[in-house]
């Protein structure tokens, strides 16, 4: 009776252990079908994030800044100086950036590319390098600017934003 039993065994073995395998592979091609549309939905995510910061710098009074930093005119100085709480919004805007660069919600070289110039252009303007360290001075600090201003890949990409 052992002897008819041996191979049907063996038959019930080999099957489990297909079937075994067969699940693995697919229970495998399911998790990596989840990790890219995570991916996928990651690189959404940061985009989003990305143009809707971007469209912050449209803003009239950010706009004002940028302009008068494309044209290197001065910023709190001149005929019609920016309001402090208008140069606050900029510099908060780039600390949200820097922010979200260390929790790893954007990529650096992302925001390098579409905001970089700005941002070294910014921390190299002498008026606002100044209203920088006046706060820094006090502990009320704008760490994102100076960061991202200083940061060696930035620096590196725009040097002609290197003023001071």
């Amino acid at each position: 009776m052992s002897e008819w039993w041996e191979p049907v065994a063996a038959l019930a073995t080999l099957l489990t252990a297909i079937a075994i395998f067969v699940t693995t592979i697919f229970v495998y091609g399911q998790a990596k079908t989840a990790k890219q549309a995570y991916q996928k939905s990651s690189k959404t995510t940061e985009a989003d994030i990305m143009l809707r910061i971007y469209g912050l710098f449209y803003k009239e009074h950010i706009w004002e800044i940028i302009m008068r930093l494309d044209n290197d005119e001065p910023i709190l100085t001149g005929d019609k100086p920016v309001k402090t709480n208008e140069l606050d919004d900029f510099l908060g805007v780039i600390g949200l950036l820097s922010q979200f660069i260390d929790n790893g919600v954007l990529e650096k070289n992302i925001v390098n590319e579409m905001l970089g110039w700005y941002i070294v252009k910014s921390m190299n303007n002498k008026e606002i390098n100044d209203y920088v360290k006046s706060f820094n001075e006090k502990n009320m600090t704008f760490t994102g600017i100076v960061k991202l201003g200083q940061d060696e890949d930035f620096v590196k990409r725009w040097p002609t934003a290197v003023s001071i």
